[in-house]
């Protein structure tokens, strides 16, 4: 096959990984200065991630290779091995994976099996050789250079001349943090080089005085190369190392940046040989917008202390000590004692002025200048690992260290064969199941059901889980470059850069909370009959004044309920201008404040129900009422059947429910580091569970379904609440705002919860299982609650991105409650209430950048000591925790908009609307079943 050329404008072929699967193969080639060669083909890569044609691409780099179909086989035969070790249910997404392949132009000297530094000794590739660095040359040097290096023998000052020319053209930054060559230094190596490789004795050999190429003293070895050519082939190594680290840190790093800048897109590196120089360069010569996810480094040349804080001698830090923290997953690699160029010639080659390192107890040659894929890592904490058969899957997840050093030297158990027996040896069925294990880590998939007899929900008392957290990786700033919040659109999740000029923004969406200040408590506000309760219904003016206080307009089940409780009726006019602030009290003919609150008919009730659609009573009231002090807002739209299901269970108080009251189940979905998951997994879930588990009542009995384990599919929550009958349900994870071309699916699917697959939980699969039967449920994810039109946030993100097109759809849906709480609050044993939210939530808001510290703590509060509170606190109350910080968002927001400062100023409003948007649909009097003496 031909080289990659300009022209190529796609994939330059596929990669047969499967009888019936091929890869698409992009090759992106590179020149020695780095510079991209394959425009076309990169544009083309690009455009099609962009567009979610691949949500994980395998972007790897060769080594010591010089011929395109060396690379094209090493590719061929590591996807032919991958393709081999494949479980039957592999959990790879294949129809939308691609192979990347660097292509630079690294030294013709090898053999095509790249067994490391032996020169050919055939005349094309002496010449080539040669011409390589007469090419690097400055035109002045040139002809010097060439008589040099074709010289059949030099003597000493030759040599020095020849030495001080090459050393010109390959000094280099050190991955060491060491030195730079000098001329003397390739003497020195050359003389070391002369030497047998040395023995396993652990005796470091001296050079003997009379082996000196390019002395006076008579050549005793008598097998010495005295010619130009001699400096050369060391001298390689080094052009080797210069030359990978530019085209790593320009043209390949600038690939990967822009790669990374697709959000859904997973990234997975790879290098063999030099190769792993390359993708070491791309990854730590700049910050890049977020990890990739995993690191492959297939017998990588370079330094044992490329990773190390701290360098013996030098006592600088290792070229790649950033690495490990740059990629999500370890760093896995491979060593072995075999591969005799990294075991034995590269430490020699890299080893400056002579200074040669003592002996290992074990009578190794090793010196710090050992390669990497010699000896394994030095100078950090790394786990080491006997490479493992296909199907012993490696503890990636559970890695006691950030790197995973796989040692290949050692016979494989079954076979007694020896996995990487020399340098090339990187292609096998071993190397391959290392690759999938990285593969199949960035594919959540759903853990399957246990066998009956052991279900862990079958007890009534379980072992309460130790719960660990996996770091989430946000930037660095607060309202700084990308953020997230919990959409997912049936093929992207939704990240997104706010506008650089927010002046317009702040000014319009300015926080308007209703008091700055919580007064005394004049009763008990948990006895909703002492602090009043009351319904809001849109004004009818067809129907008299007298007709609107008795809601006559009403459904039965509500009339009935209204005159149980002797409740207050109230109405919305959308016509006034003061629809926002007041409401009609048919009964008076007056307007009432919504910020007051009392007993009597000139104040508000202080328990509200809104029974109206979004449509007819904006949510906009609502976010107002529930930003006045001690008022506890609900909201029901059903009707028929449905509406007197759940007024009769109301009147009742769920008298007959079969829900364990002490028993809490929390489900939480993540999708890794650099998703918004686990953000909320560690900020609500887990930190939510701890409390339980430190209860002596609730702790044996509350369930942590965790993503992180593989406990995040639909079919493990449906399993577990029909099993343990939750009284409190706590679901952390993306809301479906998708498909967004589909307007008709996307409201059907609207909120619905997006499981650890990626796949929405229907409602109706949900009910058919599982009766909610006076749980409270609360749902953090985008939309769960329903949708706004228009979207407060959706002014503030640039055009065209998928954040401004879902915020935007969804706001095209108008004002609407979403589909899962609708049918559980109607089911036939309906739900006491739900609470969500009607706009996403932005990271932004669970945790503050910078100091990483946790913004969930009202959250926390609400679901353990006001759900659980022996004072059994109605659900309006349980909410106030959450609520009462807008008064001080708001202040804060206001203190920095009057000094100007914008981006802070932006930062309180998105908390301040958030916190707002969470809602309560049901009605607000409903409280949690709690524990009681004999229950």
């Amino acid at each position: 096959m031909a080289e990659p050329t300009e022209s190529n404008g796609g994939p330059f072929g596929t990669l047969a990984i499967t009888t019936d699967r091929q890869l698409p193969w992009y090759v992106i080639a590179f020149d020695k200065e780095g510079a991209c060669t394959s425009r076309a083909a990169r544009a083309h890569l690009l455009d099609a991630a962009r567009q979610g044609l691949y949500d994980q691409i395998f972007y790897f780099s060769h080594g010591w290779n010089n011929v395109f179909a060396d690379v094209q086989g090493l590719n061929e035969r590591l996807l032919q091995a991958l393709g081999s070790v494949l479980p039957e249910q592999h959990g790879l997404d294949l129809a939308r994976m691609a192979v990347v392949s660097v292509f630079w132009p690294s030294v013709a000297l090898l053999t095509t099996a790249e067994q490391g530094p032996q020169l050919a000794g055939d005349a094309t590739t002496v010449q080539q050789l040669i011409d390589l660095f007469v090419d690097e040359a400055p035109p002045a040097d040139r002809d010097r250079l060439r008589q040099l290096a074709t010289q059949p023998e030099l003597n000493q000052a030759a040599a020095d001349e020849l030495a001080r020319l090459l050393v010109a053209l390959v000094r280099s930054d050190d991955e060491m943090g060491c030195d730079a060559l000098i001329p003397d230094d390739l003497l020195a190596i050359a003389r070391r080089m002369a030497l047998p490789p040395p023995q396993t004795s652990g005796e470091i050999q001296e050079v003997p005085d009379d082996v000196d190429p390019w002395g006076d003293k008579p050549n005793a070895a008598g097998n010495l190369d005295q010619s130009g050519r001699q400096l050369l082939r060391y001298a390689t190594v080094y052009m080797m190392q210069k030359r990978a680290g530019i085209v790593g840190s320009r043209g390949v790093c600038s690939l990967l940046h822009d790669l990374l800048a697709l959000p859904d897109l997973r990234l997975h590196l790879g290098g063999h040989s030099y190769g792993c120089r390359v993708m070491l360069a791309a990854l730590c010569s700049a910050a890049s917008p977020r990890a990739v996810e995993s690191l492959l480094l297939l017998q990588p040349a370079v330094s044992r202390y490329c990773f190390a804080e701290k360098v013996p001698k030098s006592g600088r830090p290792g070229g790649y000590v950033r690495a490990p923290e740059r990629v999500r997953q370890p760093i896995m690699l491979t060593y072995s004692k075999h591969d005799k160029p990294l075991h034995q010639y590269f430490g020699l080659a890299m080893h400056l002025k002579g200074e040669v390192g003592e002996p290992n107890p074990a009578g190794l040659f090793d010196t710090i200048y050992a390669a990497l894929g010699g000896y394994g890592p030095s100078g950090i904490t790394h786990q080491d690992l006997t490479i493992k058969s296909p199907g012993d899957y490696y503890p990636i997840s559970t890695a006691s260290a950030r790197i995973i050093a796989v040692n290949g030297a050692l016979p494989i158990s079954e076979t007694a064969h020896v996995a990487i027996n020399d340098h090339g040896d990187v292609t096998n069925r071993y190397t391959a199941w290392m690759l999938y294990n990285q593969l199949r880590l960035s594919v959540p998939t759903p853990t399957p059901a246990p066998t009956l007899g052991d279900d862990p929900l079958a007890a009534t008392d379980r072992p309460v889980v130790a719960v660990t957290d996996e770091e989430y990786l946000p930037p660095e700033e607060p309202t700084e470059g990308p953020f997230q919040i919990n959409a997912w659109t049936g093929t992207h999740t939704v990240r997104d850069a706010l506008l650089e000029d927010v002046t317009d923004w702040i000014e319009a969406h300015a926080p308007k909370p209703q008091a700055s200040a919580v007064r005394p408590e004049p009763l008990d506000l948990r006895d909703w009959r002492a602090a009043r309760w009351g319904v809001i219904l849109p004004y009818n003016e067809a129907i008299s004044h007298e007709q609107q206080a008795f809601a006559a307009d009403a459904p039965e089940p509500l009339q009935q309920l209204i005159r149980d409780r002797d409740g207050l009726v109230l109405r919305y006019k959308a016509a006034s201008r003061l629809r926002h602030v007041t409401l009609f009290n048919p009964a008076t003919g007056r307007e009432l404040a919504i910020s007051e609150y009392g007993e009597d008919d000139q104040r508000l009730p202080a328990y509200l129900l809104i029974y109206a659609t979004p449509a007819a009573i904006p949510w906009k009231l609502q976010f107002m009422l529930n930003s006045a002090p001690q008022r506890f807002v609900g909201r029901l739209d059903l009707t028929g059947a449905a509406l007197e299901r759940y007024i009769t269970a109301l009147r009742s108080d769920w008298a007959d429910a079969a829900t364990q009251v002490d028993t809490p189940l929390i489900w939480a979905v993540d999708h890794g580091a650099h998703d918004i998951t686990r953000l909320m997994r560690n900020a609500i879930a887990a930190r939510l569970y701890r409390r339980y588990a430190a209860d002596d009542d609730l702790g044996p009995r509350a369930i942590f379904l965790d993503g992180q384990q593989g406990q995040g599919g639909a079919e493990d929550l449906i399993r577990a609440l029909d099993a343990s009958r939750p009284n409190l349900i706590v679901t952390t994870s993306h809301g479906m705002t998708g498909p967004l071309d589909d307007r008709v699916q996307m409201q059907r699917q609207l909120g619905w919860l997006v499981d650890q697959t990626y796949e929405p939980l229907d409602p109706e699969r949900l009910l058919a299982n599982w009766q909610p039967d006076g749980a409270i449920w609360y749902a953090h994810a985008c939309c769960s609650a329903g949708s706004m039109g228009p979207s407060a946030f959706a002014d503030l993100v640039p055009p065209g991105g998928v954040a401004h097109q879902v915020l935007h759809a969804t706001a095209a849906l108008g004002d609407q409650i979403a589909p899962l709480p609708r049918a559980l609050l109607g089911a036939t044993k309906p739900l006491r209430a739900f609470i969500g939210h009607v706009e996403p939530t932005f990271d932004y808001t669970l945790q503050m950048r910078g100091t990483y510290q946790f913004l969930t703590g009202s959250i926390i509060e609400m679901l353990n000591e006001r759900a659980f509170s022996i004072k059994r606190y109605p659900v309006g109350m349980m909410t106030q925790t959450i609520f009462n910080r807008l008064g001080l968002l708001a202040s804060q927001e206001r203190e920095k908009r009057m000094d100007q400062e914008q981006r802070a100023a932006l930062y309180f409003q998105l908390c301040f609307h958030d916190v707002q948007s969470t809602v309560i649909l049901g009605d607000p009097t409903v409280a949690p079943k709690i524990p009681t003496n004999g229950s």
